[in-house]
């Protein structure tokens, strides 16, 4: 039993680290304004929007939407 309880700690200690990481990520994003409009597509939360931003970057960099 004291295994098990363990092993639930070292879980929930995983998942809070993880919740603190995407909760940094959300801060950096409502910096753009991208990002409630990425957040409003289902399925997009706040780390997928904050990923998406990371990759693409500055979107006006691009000419059209063709580029």
């Amino acid at each position: 039993m004291q295994l098990e309880a363990d092993l639930l700690v070292t879980s929930l200690k995983s998942i809070q680290e993880q919740l603190d990481h995407v909760g940094k990520l959300s801060k950096s994003g409502r910096s753009f304004e991208e990002y409630d409009y990425l957040k409003s597509i289902p399925g997009f939360g706040p780390y997928v929007s904050a990923v998406t931003l990371a990759a693409i970057g500055n979107p006006h960099r691009f000419e059209n939407r063709a580029s």
